[in-house]
């Protein structure tokens, strides 16, 4: 699912946007839609918040974070700056396999 997110050569939208939109045209259920994990709520703030960050960036780094932190004066425990990090490391292996 974290290939999502990702776009496809030539693509301006993510895939997730472009399901969403040929299924809501279609009014037929999409299978990439279908397959979407379910992420447990006490981490759905950890999501926003890398999405949040992921705006401003192509990568994520310690450096963006920091930054992040800064600007919002937000605290983040280390477990979760590390999840986020993680998380970007698999978003960009998944974008680099369809190149």
């Amino acid at each position: 699912m974290i290939k999502a997110h990702t776009r496809q050569k030539g693509f301006k939208k993510s895939r997730l946007a472009t399901a969403e939109q040929i299924s809501k045209r279609s009014k037929q259920p999409n299978k990439l839609l279908m397959s979407k994990p379910d992420c447990p709520k006490e981490l759905l703030y950890l999501w926003a918040l890398y999405n949040d960050i992921l705006k401003g960036c192509t990568d994520i780094s310690y450096v963006d974070i920091a930054a992040y932190k800064e600007l919002t004066g937000r605290k983040l425990k280390h477990w979760e700056v590390d999840l986020m990090i993680n998380i970007d490391i698999i978003r960009r292996k998944a974008a680099n396999e369809d190149i």
